[in-house]
C-alpha cells in the first residue's frame, strides 16, 4: 500500500479525485496526462511522424505550411488565455450535469490578471510568447513550401500544444494549485514560510500551507497561493540571469540553424526548375553545413532543448519547493524527481526531449542512408561526440 500511495503521489493522481472535477482537479488531470508522454518515446523510435523527410503520398495529406501554423498557434493562444486568468478553484461549479468544469471557471483572461503578476513571471510569459510568435507565425510565413503532412500530425500536435499551453500558462500565471505537487514540495514550502522575516505574514502563510496538506482549498489566498509565483528577490540571483541568457542563446541558435535548413530548400535565383519544384511542393534536401551542423545533424533540436531547460532554471530555481537536506537519500532523490516532473516548465523540456530524440536519431540515419559517403562520418545525431 505504501508503494501504491507513493506512486499516486508521484504521478499526481491523488490530486485528481473523483468526478465531477473542480478546475484545480482538472489541472491535475491534465498534468497527469502530460506526464505520460515520455513513455511514448520507445514507440516514436519505431514510427516516424509522416511529415518532412518522412512524409508519403496519401489522400489524408494536407498543406504543410498551413498545417504548421494551425498546429502551433494553439500553444501561444492557450498560454495567453491561461496566464492572464484567475487562480484555479477547488470548488466544483458545474451548471449542468457535466463531469467537467465550465470553460469560464478554467479560463477568464483579462489584462488586469496579467498585470497583477510578479515582474519575473511577466518576463517569462513574454519569452514563451516570443518563441511561439516565431515558431507559429513567422516561420511558416518565411518558409519555402513544406512537404505535405499527414493529417494525423497536426491533430496530434494540436493536442500537445493545447495541453502544454494550458499547463505552462497556468504555472507562469500563478494558477497552479499546490495540491498538484507532491507532498514533499508542500512540506518544503511550509518550511520556507516559517523562515519569513515578518512574523504576522509568517504566521498567516504557515497556517495556510500547513493546513493545505490536509485541505488543499485553504491555499487559495494571495501570497503563496500558487507555487509558480516568483519572488522579487530573483532579480538579484545569478541563476535567474543565467537562465534568461541560456534561453536567449538557445532561441537564437534554434532560429539560426532552422534558417540554414530553410536556405537549402529555397530555390536558387533564376533556377526555373527549382522554382517549379518548390511550387509543386516537391521536397528538396541537401547536407546542411555551418554552426553546430559541424558536429550534429539536429542542432536545431539540441538548441531548443537548451532553450527550454534554461527557461525552467529561471522559472523554478528561486521557488521554495525543494529541500536540499535529504538529497543524499534515495527517498530525497525520489521526491526531487517527483517535484520536478510536476512543474510544467521542467516537464515541458523533458517531454520535448522524449518525443524529439527518436526523430533526431532516425533522421540522422536517414541522412546517412540518403547521402552515403557525402555525409560527414564524424557527425552525430543530436549530442556531439556521443549520440
Amino acid at each position: 500500500m505504501a508503494i501504491f500511495a507513493g506512486l499516486l503521489d508521484f504521478l499526481g493522481l491523488n490530486a485528481v479525485g473523483a468526478p465531477p472535477f473542480s478546475p484545480a482537479s482538472f489541472y491535475s488531470l491534465v498534468l497527469f496526462s502530460f506526464k505520460t508522454w515520455p513513455f511514448l518515446s520507445p514507440l516514436l523510435s519505431k514510427i516516424n511522424a509522416p511529415h518532412g523527410r518522412f512524409s508519403f503520398d496519401s489522400i489524408l495529406n494536407v498543406n504543410g505550411n498551413l498545417a504548421w501554423f494551425l498546429m502551433e498557434i494553439p500553444s501561444p493562444l492557450m498560454f495567453l488565455a491561461a496566464v492572464s486568468s484567475p487562480p484555479l478553484s477547488h470548488e466544483v461549479r458545474i451548471a449542468t450535469d457535466s463531469t467537467w468544469p465550465s470553460l469560464p471557471s478554467l479560463l477568464s483572461p483579462s489584462l488586469r490578471g496579467f498585470l497583477s503578476l510578479p515582474s519575473a513571471n511577466q518576463v517569462l510569459a513574454l519569452l514563451y510568447l516570443t518563441h511561439y510568435l516565431h515558431r507559429a507565425v513567422l516561420s511558416p510565413l518565411r518558409s519555402p513550401r513544406r512537404s505535405a503532412m499527414h493529417i494525423s500530425v497536426p491533430l496530434f500536435a494540436i493536442v500537445f500544444n493545447l495541453i502544454n499551453g494550458f499547463l505552462m500558462g497556468s504555472w507562469i500565471g500563478g494558477r497552479s494549485p499546490w495540491s498538484a505537487l507532491p507532498t514533499a514540495a508542500s512540506a518544503s514550502a511550509v518550511a520556507a514560510a516559517s523562515h519569513l522575516p515578518d512574523a504576522v505574514t509568517r504566521s498567516a502563510l504557515f497556517s495556510k500551507l500547513s493546513g493545505s496538506l490536509a485541505k488543499p482549498q485553504a491555499l487559495d489566498g494571495l501570497a503563496f497561493s500558487a507555487p509558480g509565483l516568483i519572488p522579487s528577490s530573483v532579480w538579484s540571483s545569478p541563476l535567474w540571469y543565467l537562465g534568461l541568457a541560456g534561453w536567449a542563446i538557445g532561441f537564437a541558435s534554434n532560429v539560426w540553424h532552422d534558417e540554414i535548413l530553410l536556405n537549402l530548400r529555397r530555390p536558387k535565383a533564376g533556377d526555373k526548375q527549382e522554382k517549379g519544384d518548390e511550387k509543386a511542393g516537391k521536397p528538396k534536401y541537401e547536407v546542411p553545413y555551418g554552426g553546430l551542423y559541424r558536429f550534429i545533424s539536429y542542432p536545431n533540436y539540441a538548441s531548443e532543448w537548451f532553450e527550454w531547460f534554461s527557461y525552467s532554471l529561471a522559472a523554478i530555481h528561486a521557488l521554495p519547493l525543494f529541500s536540499t537536506a535529504s538529497l543524499s537519500t534515495a527517498a530525497g532523490l525520489k521526491d526531487l524527481v517527483a517535484t520536478l516532473t510536476s512543474i510544467p516548465p521542467f516537464l515541458f523540456a523533458l517531454v520535448e526531449v522524449s518525443v524529439m530524440l527518436p526523430r533526431a536519431v532516425n533522421g540522422h540515419k536517414w541522412y546517412q542512408k540518403t547521402f552515403g559517403e557525402r555525409y560527414p562520418r564524424e557527425r552525430k545525431a543530436v549530442i556531439a561526440f556521443v549520440l
